[in-house]
C-alpha cells in the first residue's frame, strides 16, 4: 500500500489508520456493455459514476442494515481496452473501484473468501435521469415507446437489439456483494429505481415492466411464474366457494323456509370457507331427515330381501 493510497483511505476513517490494519482490493462495478437485461451504461455515465461511488459502502444483497457492511470505496477509475468492442461498437470501458476494511478477527473469514474468489461478483445500486431506447431514441423515463428490449428489429436492412441506453447518473447509493451477476464481462449486477426526475422511488422498486431492475432475471421469470400459478389456484378456490355458497343457500331454503333469502345471502358471503363446509354438511344431514334424499331409480325394497347398499342405484 502506498501513501498515496493510505491518505486515501484515511479520508473516510475517524482516525488514522496503519497500512498493516487494513486489507485492499478492486472491484469492477459496471461496464459499458450490453448486459443480461439488456441495459447498457454510457462512457460518461461510467465517469459520472466514477465520482459518485467515492466512498459508498458495500454490504450483502442490498441490504440497508448497518450489520451488513463490510467494506467502503476509496478510489476509483476507468479502464479501457481499446482491442475490444462492445455489441454497439464502442470501445469497451468499465469502472473499476479499489476498497478497504479493516483486517480483524470478525472480518478474517470475509478476507479469506475474498481471496479464494468466493466473494466476487457485485451489483451497483444507483438512479439515472435518462434511459434511452437504442432503436428509436426515446427517453422511457419521460414517455413508452413500441420496442421492447431484448426484441431484434430490421432497422434500414440491419438487424438490431432493442436495449436501454443508461446515461446522467443522480445518485450511487450502494454496491452489494451477490451471487449471480447480470453484466457478462464485468461480472456484476446493478439495481435500479427509476423516476422521471432520476430519484429514487421506493414504490417502484419491485417493478419489472418499467425498466427498474432489481431481481436477477431468471430469478424475476421464475418469480412472475409462482404468482401466475397462485392466481390460478385462487380462482379455482373461488369458483369453489361460489359454488358451495349456492349450495348452501339451496338447502337453506328446504330446512329454513321462513328465514329471508336476504339474511342466507349476507351469511354465505361473510362466512370464511371452512364455515360455508361446516353449514353445507350441517343442512344437508337436516333435509335427509324432513326429505331423504334418493336417487330418480329408488325402489321400495322389503328389508329383508337387500342387503346391498348400491342396489337402488342399480338398473
Amino acid at each position: 500500500m502506498t501513501a498515496e493510497e493510505l491518505s486515501k483511505i484515511n479520508r473516510y476513517t475517524r482516525r488514522p489508520m496503519k497500512p498493516e490494519e487494513l486489507y485492499t482490493f478492486s472491484v469492477v462495478l459496471c461496464d459499458n456493455e450490453v448486459d443480461r437485461d439488456y441495459e447498457r451504461f454510457t462512457v460518461d455515465a461510467l465517469k459520472k459514476l466514477q465520482q459518485l461511488f467515492l466512498g459508498k459502502t458495500g454490504i450483502f444483497d442490498h441490504s440497508p442494515k448497518a450489520e451488513h457492511q463490510s467494506a467502503r470505496i476509496y478510489d476509483t477509475y476507468l479502464e479501457t481496452d481499446p482491442s475490444r468492442r462492445t455489441e454497439d461498437g464502442e470501445t469497451y470501458t468499465r469502472l473499476v473501484a479499489k476498497a478497504y476494511l479493516p483486517r480483524s478477527e470478525k472480518n478474517s473469514q470475509f478476507i479469506l473468501e475474498i481471496d479464494s474468489g468466493m466473494k466476487k461478483e457485485v451489483s451497483v445500486g444507483c438512479a439515472v435521469a435518462k434511459r434511452v431506447c437504442s432503436i428509436c431514441g426515446s427517453d422511457r423515463t419521460k414517455q413508452g415507446c413500441d420496442h421492447r428490449k431484448g426484441v431484434v428489429y430490421n432497422i434500414h436492412g440491419t438487424q438490431k437489439c432493442a436495449h436501454d441506453i443508461l446515461s446522467d447518473p443522480t445518485d450511487a447509493y450502494e454496491w452489494s456483494f451477490v451471487a449471480v451477476p447480470s453484466q457478462r464481462r464485468a461480472g456484476v449486477i446493478k439495481a435500479f429505481a427509476l423516476t422521471e426526475t432520476g430519484e429514487p422511488s421506493l414504490e417502484k422498486l419491485f417493478s419489472l415492466d418499467k425498466g427498474e431492475v432489481v431481481l436477477e432475471k431468471t430469478a424475476a421469470l421464475q418469480l412472475r411464474s409462482h404468482i401466475a400459478a397462485l392466481e390460478q389456484q385462487a380462482q379455482s378456490g373461488k369458483r369453489y366457494r361460489e359454488h358451495l355458497a349456492q349450495e348452501v343457500q339451496k338447502l337453506s331454503r328446504m330446512v329454513q323456509p321462513e328465514m329471508p333469502a336476504s339474511v342466507v345471502m349476507h351469511m354465505t358471503e361473510s362466512a370464511s370457507l371452512e364455515d360455508l363446509e361446516a353449514l353445507q354438511m350441517s343442512f344437508y344431514k337436516q333435509a335427509q331427515s324432513l326429505l331423504p334424499l334418493r336417487p330418480q331409480l329408488w325402489q321400495e325394497t322389503p328389508e329383508h330381501t337387500v342387503n346391498d347398499q348400491n342396489q337402488n342405484f342399480k338398473i
